[in-house]
Parts: structure tokens; C-alpha cells; sequence
């Protein structure tokens, strides 16, 4: 991980060291304040235990988001956030790529940590890309209606994803990542449409975690 900036501010609290424009404390402050509540709502959703070591780095616009990532793996050109799940870091910007408005840093954080909590709740095992970003928008987003809308566009201009490329070649360009996203949410969602899928969503971790394949 490369060093930050000189203007940049880095604490440990708790289990968890965040990294953040020494400025723009007011900004960080409810992010620290909502984490261990967030957190702990994320991984009773997988019904395991799992250790709670993180690295939070928080940047004012993309360009220094990718200045704070790991020098071989700079985020997607479209992303307000990024987790390294085997390393439990975790990137965010304060300001979307291309729009720069501010995003909700609540929701991509929470969206952030649901990849690094199934990453260790399956203790590394691999899922499919469509499963794990679908379970992350479930975790992360209380209003789904931007996503089905997305979908309904997608279906009716037959411009769907087949699940194989969702899982091998999941889409960059933002309209495509829009469909992909939106089509990962909604299959998590039929896997898990009653309170007796949640006992067995919380079984398919258990047996992901012991080695089965996920086929």
C-alpha cells in the first residue's frame, strides 16, 4: 500500500485504521460512527464469525483514490469504492468519477464491507462475481427501484447478460455495469425472497466455507 499524502490524516480505532484528508474529518466522522453497527448487521447476514481487521482509506476525488490503492491494482475508472477482500482494505471517494457529486458514502461502505465479510466468510473460497455483487447491493441499498428500473430497460431492449458473463467478464463501461448490477441484485433477491431462504442462504455460506463449489 503505497504512503499517503502528507496532508492526510491516518488513526487506528478499534479493529480498524482509517486513512482520511486531515480537512475533511466532519465527513469521515459518521462513516467512523455507523461502522461497528454497519459491520456487525453484514456479517449476522452470513451467520458466522469473522475477524474484524480492517483498513478504511477515504479519498477526496478518484485521482486520489487510485493514489491511495495498491500500486498493481487501481480501482474501476466508475467506482466510488473498492475493497481489497483478501487484504481487508477498503477505498472511497468523497466525489464520483466523471460527475464528481458527492456519492452516498454510507451506502458504497457498507457495500464495501459486504465484500470483504462474504470474501471471509466463505474463508476465500471463490463465488461467482454476479453472486457477490448481488449480495452486496442487498446489503448495502434499502431503495431497489433505481436497479429494477435499470433491469426493465435492459429486458426491453434484450440487452440482458448472460450469468457466464457476468461471472467472467463483468462490464466496466457505466451503462453495462448499470444492467450488470442491476441483474446480480435481482437474482441474490429471488435466492433469498423468503425467511426460509435466509436459513438456507445462511447454509450455502456454511458449506462455501468448507470447500463445496458453488455449482
Amino acid at each position: 500500500m503505497p504512503a499517503p499524502a502528507a496532508d492526510y490524516h491516518t488513526e487506528r480505532i478499534g479493529s480498524v485504521t482509517w486513512t482520511y484528508p486531515a480537512s475533511e474529518r466532519g465527513r469521515v466522522a459518521p462513516l467512523i460512527e455507523i461502522l461497528d453497527d454497519r459491520w456487525r448487521e453484514v456479517v449476522n447476514d452470513f451467520g458466522v464469525i469473522i475477524d474484524d481487521e480492517l483498513v478504511i482509506r477515504v479519498a477526496r476525488n478518484p485521482r486520489e483514490m487510485r493514489a491511495l490503492a495498491p500500486i498493481d491494482s487501481p480501482p474501476p475508472d466508475y467506482a466510488t469504492g473498492v475493497a481489497y477482500s483478501r487484504a481487508g482494505v477498503i477505498l472511497l471517494t468523497m466525489s464520483a468519477p466523471q460527475t464528481w457529486e458527492p456519492p452516498d458514502l454510507e451506502v458504497v461502505l457498507v457495500h464495501e464491507l459486504s465484500h470483504v465479510a462474504l470474501y471471509r466468510a466463505v474463508a476465500g473460497h471463490d463465488v461467482p462475481r454476479w453472486f457477490n455483487e448481488g449480495v452486496a447491493i442487498h446489503q448495502s441499498e434499502v431503495r431497489m427501484l433505481p436497479r429494477m428500473e435499470s433491469l426493465l430497460r435492459a429486458a426491453a431492449q434484450r440487452s440482458m447478460l448472460r450469468l457466464s458473463e457476468l461471472d467472467n467478464h463483468f462490464p466496466n463501461r457505466p451503462h453495462e455495469v448499470n444492467i450488470a448490477y442491476a441483474q446480480s441484485a435481482d437474482i441474490v433477491g429471488f435466492l433469498r425472497r423468503s425467511n426460509n431462504d435466509a436459513r438456507r442462504f445462511h447454509r450455502m455460506i456454511y458449506s462455501l466455507r468448507n470447500g463445496e463449489t458453488f455449482d
